[in-house]
């Protein structure tokens, strides 16, 4: 428990320090949330309309042999199908692009300025660093960012892609459910070693891969207590939210809640980042004074 308390003791220490920042942090937070918010609200009604437009001529289309053979058309609505089906492939496009640079923007800005905030100290005015100093820093976290981030998402990627193939030559019900049940047992896993990637892209390119294994296998005991007990806190916020959601007199109560959210969110994931470099500094003691025992021995 050494490693969590002193990961939460450092957790509120930075915070303290750097009280703009976490500001900032809990603003992007925000706009991140609203952001996906938005495009979960407005896109999938366009998509719909979209499907409808193309579904609705093609149902009450011509599907007689005979009647064609004989000249008679298919659709007289073909037109309103070819100008729909633009507009789902112009939504879809849209819809994709929007969650990439929602992720790669805003996720990306929220990741990397969350390391810049655990791994500053709060220097003297004599001591400021260049500006151009850390805007490399956050460039190389960023990239560092993109990275992992590709390493782990192309993989549910590739398996949806051969999952589809599989099941458009071989349809089949049971198949189905078994390739369903197993790819979000695999998501799950997949979005844990995402997690503990984004924790440690502070490290070094050479060391990236070493703390990364520490974190999310090697030490495995520790980074999934951190984790259930974040995913407590914001299933006990939720949970609270729903109970007061249809209850009147305490809606004051589900917006307060609902706005505790966005700070919560954002303590989180700097316990998170916190937790993993304290576990990779535990690592690297235990390193060292492994290779001092050899060396006296």
């Amino acid at each position: 428990m050494h490693h969590l308390k002193e990961s939460i003791r450092k957790t509120f220490h930075h915070i303290h320090q750097h009280k703009l920042w976490f500001s900032l942090l809990v603003l992007l937070q925000l706009m991140a949330i609203i952001g996906i918010f938005f495009l979960a609200v407005t896109y999938p009604v366009k998509i719909l309309e979209d499907v409808n437009g193309i579904m609705q001529p093609l149902q009450a289309a011509n599907y007689n042999v005979t009647n064609i053979q004989e000249g008679g058309a298919f659709s007289t609505d073909m037109l309103k199908v070819y100008q729909n089906y633009n507009a789902l492939v112009k939504h879809v496009t849209e819809v994709i692009l929007w969650l990439l640079g929602t992720f790669i923007i805003l996720e990306g800005a929220l990741w990397v300025g969350t390391h810049k905030l655990v791994l500053s100290e709060k220097k003297e005015p004599r001591q400021s660093s260049s500006f151009v100093k850390h805007l490399k820093e956050a460039g190389l976290l960023w990239l560092k960012y993109i990275t992992v981030s590709l390493i782990f998402l192309g993989i549910p990627v590739l398996i949806g892609y051969f999952s589809l193939n599989l099941i458009s030559s071989e349809p089949n019900e049971d198949l189905l459910m078994s390739i369903a049940k197993y790819t979000l047992a695999l998501l799950g896993v997949l979005i844990y070693l995402l997690w503990c990637g984004l924790a440690v892209i502070n490290s070094s390119w050479k060391a990236l891969a070493k703390n990364w294994w520490a974190v999310s296998l090697k030490k495995i005991h520790w980074t999934l207590l951190a984790l259930v007990i974040s995913i407590i806190i914001m299933g006990s916020l939720f949970s609270l939210i729903y109970l007061t959601m249809n209850y009147e007199p305490l809606q004051w109560l589900m917006m307060l809640l609902s706005i505790l959210c966005i700070p919560t969110l954002t303590i989180l994931r700097i316990l998170w980042v916190a937790h993993a470099q304290e576990l990779i500094s535990n690592e690297k003691d235990i390193s060292l004074d492994n290779t001092r025992k050899i060396t006296r021995w």
